[in-house]
């Protein structure tokens, strides 16, 4: 018995299969449609950027190695990315303003288009779906323009940018754009949103709520916040590689991605020959539940095997017969052991299987599309069993040693294979989990398992059935604007030989939309579709709307020569083949041939609105024969409001009638299509011709309302640093602000080489010196020969961060105070208590001579900053000054940032000015709330593990240089420290 039906033969729909009608798809490296999609899988392709677009924003600020619970850091340097720009969008298509698109989500362009590319692979057009009850469901999860509306404040959002950015409003824009009446809904379940979409779309089918259903997914990399919020989670992959089940499992890259799928009953699909992709048998969705001692977001073995099971029981199918699992596997060590234990576990029970199940995933081909990810895991498995051809798993070395594949009798499918003999049926298992602990599981069939007469319409190299003409055809194109009009004719014009003319004029004629700029050709008449449509192709626009056009019908020649031109129609029209014997021999053979080809005009709904007056019989016949219709001398107003003329006597080939149908329906006639081109005369129903190339956009404009503020966040140039922050975006270039929330964790030259009561720690002189080294290097660049000349380095109280869980926000600021003058200041703010650290004045640089080395005068300190634990412990001090060792101190701590000026090389020189002024000697233990009459700071970048020498210039001068002899470079210069 056929799923859907009872033993009664009434339709049961709650368990009847769900067609696949229409797909489509935009995904990282151009790929642009499903048929690219599964080339790229085929042919074993990986489409991972190295390097995240500075379109997106630029990765060197975020990047870093030892990303791991560091604000602000990204551990991937790459992904997977859409060639296509962001916040390109044919906003004239959709009916949207420039003023509305420059404040909307530019997800919602992406899910516009991906859906109305898939309602044309569908072969539906929006006259066809406008106010149905049609359902819409998008998933995503997605946030990143809604961060960046609000990233740096919200007083001015723009109204617009209320519905623009809410991710909630996905679906609704494409209800609102299709005119569609049934429920939208956009979803977040996670990674799961999409494929919980479509058993939202299910359950609504099923139960007869809808006749068909949208369902989508869009995700798009728009800011660094998600990146680095996931990077604090360690589930990035730094490698920027999805390694599934592979030993280097190290987590996912992250992929951008749009698609959508046109869904509805099988019986359904196959009453509207509508063409079917795949076939969804059965989608169960399960929740984990609470798991002791595992945070929510952990995958579970056992609630995968629950989503498995539900899904073959509620379907009734065994899955001894699914010969393939498209996995989630995005590279996570949890979620790979928890899917492949619980896959290998389930398909195996209760009898182990002759050969290991094949496995695979799309993710290390592109990544991992988060909310959207779902989509594009039934589209490959729908294609999969469309083709019969289980496509290689890329990036597979050896196994995760948490995965016996032998013991669990699974294997990744690694070469391209056609579908094993063994299997009778084509069925896949689709797999999802999300970290809401949602879980989906879907089973995907070919067609042909419960209908082995239907066919979908093919390339002909690879169709199994034949739709031949020997006929010229008429192929119809239109769009919204030239360009595109241009681009799709062209587009189809590559591919055109690659299928039946008869597939392909039904599919442009009868199966897309109709757009006011227009073009015909005439195919058939040489050995080439591709030539046919270069050498006849004719074009025009609709003016006044479809149908307001006039028509002249003239008779200016006798008609001679028609008698090949009536043969050819009788086989092809029964119309002009039931008209001419009608007429008999009341009249000579050519007005007869005329008369008929007047009420084949009229059978394709062309009809004139006057007829020329001339002396022609024909003339004379067709004034008496289309009654209601002036009979009209060319003086005639009605003749001169005719916008087309018709001669029908100069009409000698079936090729030349199909041109003038095809200029009338360039001018906006509504011609019927479907009979111009008659292929029901040839016993057969044309077939939709699925991939063809869809609607061209123009994306020759983008809509962004970036704030100057995300413009300078998104491209900037320096990473977060511990203790200057990062810079506060935005505001005049004379006053710059950084911005910093310091956390105890944060400071790795502060906390203690092994786990201990975290102790009071101090942030004084010479770190403020480095937070202004750092402030200037990033404010105004590389430093000149001269250095930053910086006067009155004034430290009011150093910065005292206690064993509490508050974070201290740190400000620095340098704003100009004159043409050549600017102030610097560092303040915090704890629980809304400000209190001004330090200041200090800058002027111009001026030109500095070297001064002298005084060898006499050297403080003869080395400093190895741990990387080297016989440095710096006991070296001899001339001039009495004390050693001290600086190398434990660093120990057992992770690398900080890079530094122009270390705290470490500030606070060696504090303590030898302190060795060499008896003033200061008593104060040697509080060097954090010193003060200097002056200070330079030249430029030079110091990390740890360099060494570097202490040289007192003068009585009260000291300078950190770096240790190279002769070509040793100053770091930094101390003027007149005291207290």
């Amino acid at each position: 018995m056929t799923s859907g039906t009872t033993e009664a033969g009434a339709i049961d729909r709650r368990n009847e299969p769900i067609a696949i009608v229409g797909m489509a798809c935009s995904l990282a490296g151009g790929v642009e449609s499903p048929r690219e999609f599964w080339e790229t899988m085929i042919n074993g392709e990986i489409k991972l950027s190295e390097t995240i677009p500075k379109s997106r924003f630029n990765i060197d600020a975020y990047f870093r190695e030892d990303s791991l619970g560091r604000p602000g850091a990204i551990a991937s340097k790459g992904g997977f990315f859409l060639n296509t720009d962001t916040h390109a969008f044919d906003a004239e298509f959709f009916g949207i303003s420039a003023d509305e698109a420059k404040h909307m989500d530019p997800q919602q362009f992406r899910i516009l288009e991906s859906v109305y590319e898939c309602l044309e692979s569908a072969g539906k057009t929006l006259q066809d779906i406008k106010g149905t009850n049609t359902a819409a469901y998008i998933g995503t999860f997605g946030l990143d323009q809604v961060i960046a509306s609000v990233r740096h404040g919200y007083d001015d959002r723009h109204l617009h940018e209320v519905a623009g950015v809410d991710p909630g409003l996905l679906s609704a824009r494409v209800s609102y754009f299709f005119d569609l009446n049934g429920p939208t809904y956009t979803t977040n379940a996670g990674c799961t949103s999409s494929l919980f979409a479509l058993h939202t779309a299910a359950m609504a089918l099923r139960g007869g709520e809808v006749p068909a259903a949208i369902v989508g997914g869009v995700n798009l990399v728009l800011g660094p916040e998600a990146y680095s919020s996931y990077s604090k989670f360690g589930i990035m992959s730094p490698d920027s590689m999805c390694h599934s089940y592979d030993a280097r499992c190290n987590g996912y890259a992250r992929a951008e991605g749009s698609g959508a799928l046109y869904v509805k009953l099988l019986s359904d699909a196959i009453r509207d020959n509508d063409p079917i992709r795949g076939v969804v048998r059965s989608i169960a969705v399960t929740a984990n539940g609470m798991i002791p001692d595992t945070p929510l977001f952990i995958p579970n073995e056992a609630g995968m095997a629950k989503c498995l099971d539900l899904a073959y029981s509620q379907a009734g199918l065994d899955p001894a017969e699914t010969a393939y699992v498209e996995t989630h596997g995005v590279g996570m060590i949890p979620g790979e052991i928890a899917e492949a234990h619980s896959i290998g576990k389930f398909m195996n029970n209760p009898t182990r299987r002759a050969k290991p199940l094949p496995i695979g995933s799309l993710k290390p081909n592109f990544g991992h599309q988060e909310g959207a990810s779902g989509i594009f895991i039934l589209m490959k498995a729908a294609m999969m069993t469309e083709a019969g051809v289980i496509p290689g798993h890329v990036n597979f070395n050896s196994a995760h040693p948490a995965i016996d594949l032998e013991d669990l009798n699974i294997k990744p499918q690694q070469q391209t294979i056609n579908w094993p003999s063994e299997y009778s049926v084509r069925r896949v298992g689709a797999c999802s989990y999300g970290w809401t602990g949602t879980n989906v599981h879907s089973l995907v069939e070919a067609v042909h398992t419960l209908h082995p007469e239907y066919r979908l319409g093919q390339r002909r190299e690879t169709a199994d059935y034949d739709h031949t003409v020997t006929r010229p055809l008429l192929l119809t194109f239109s769009a919204v604007k030239d360009s595109s009009l241009q681009a799709s004719i062209a587009a189809v014009a590559q591919v055109a030989d690659e299928f039946y003319a008869a597939d392909l004029a039904y599919t442009l004629n009868l199966r897309r939309t109709k757009f006011d700029l227009r073009a015909a050709a005439v195919v058939g008449t040489s050995g080439s579709l591709a030539s046919d449509i270069a050498h006849s192709l004719t074009s025009g626009s609709v003016t006044d709307g479809e149908g307001a056009t006039n028509i002249m019908f003239s008779f200016t020649e006798p008609g001679q020569d028609l008698i090949p031109l009536a043969c050819e129609l009788k086989q092809h029209f029964p119309v002009f083949s039931s008209s001419m014997d009608a007429i008999g021999i009341t009249i000579d053979t050519s007005t007869a041939i005329q008369m008929a080809l007047v009420d084949l005009l009229k059978d394709w709904n062309i009809v004139p609105s006057v007829i020329l007056q001339t002396d022609t019989a024909a003339a004379k016949c067709a004034s008496s024969k289309v009654r209601d219709v002036p009979y009209a001398s060319a003086d005639s107003p009605h003749v001169k409001d005719a916008a087309v003329g018709i001669d029908i006597s100069k009409v000698h080939s079936l090729a030349g009638l199909l041109s003038l149908a095809g200029e009338l329906f360039n001018a906006g006639i509504p011609i019927d299509l479907e009979k111009i081109n008659a292929t029901s005369s040839v016993g057969w129903k044309p077939f939709v011709a699925v991939d063809l190339p869809h609607y061209v956009w123009d994306h020759s404009k983008t809509y962004s309302d970036e704030t100057q503020a995300n413009l300078e966040f998104n491209q900037s140039s320096y990473p977060y640093h511990e203790l200057l922050g990062r810079r506060v975006y935005g505001l005049s270039p004379a006053t710059m602000v950084w911005r910093n929330k310091l956390s105890f964790h944060d400071l790795p030259d502060k906390m203690p080489p092994t786990p201990k009561p975290k102790p009071a720690t101090t942030i004084g002189t010479a770190d403020f010196i480095s937070i202004v080294a750092e402030a200037l290097h990033q404010g105004f660049g590389n430093a000149p020969d001269s250095g930053w000349t910086i006067r009155n380095f004034k430290v009011f109280q150093p910065l005292n961060y206690e064993n509490d869980v508050n974070l201290i926000e740190v400000h620095t600021s340098i704003t100009e105070t004159s043409d050549a003058s600017y102030k610097i200041t560092i303040q915090s703010v704890r629980e809304g208590v400000w209190t001004k650290h330090c200041e200090a004045s800058m002027s111009e640089p001026s030109d500095r001579a070297d001064s002298p080395l005084h060898d006499t005068q050297v403080a003869a300190i080395r400093i190895n900053t741990g990387m080297n634990k016989s440095a710096a412990k006991g070296d001899e001090v001339q001039n009495a000054t004390t050693a001290f060792d600086l190398d434990s101190k660093l120990e057992g701590q992770k690398l900080p940032d890079l530094y122009h000026v270390h705290p470490s090389l500030v606070s060696a020189a504090l303590e030898v000015a302190v060795q060499h002024d008896v003033e200061l000697g008593s104060d040697r233990e509080n060097l954090s709330a010193l003060s200097l009459d002056g200070l330079t700071i030249f430029e030079s970048q110091s990390t740890l593990g360099g060494k570097f020498s202490i040289t007192t210039i003068s009585n009260d001068t000291i300078e950190v240089r770096t240790d190279g002899g002769d070509d040793a470079k100053p770091v930094v210069r101390l003027q007149g420290v005291h207290a």
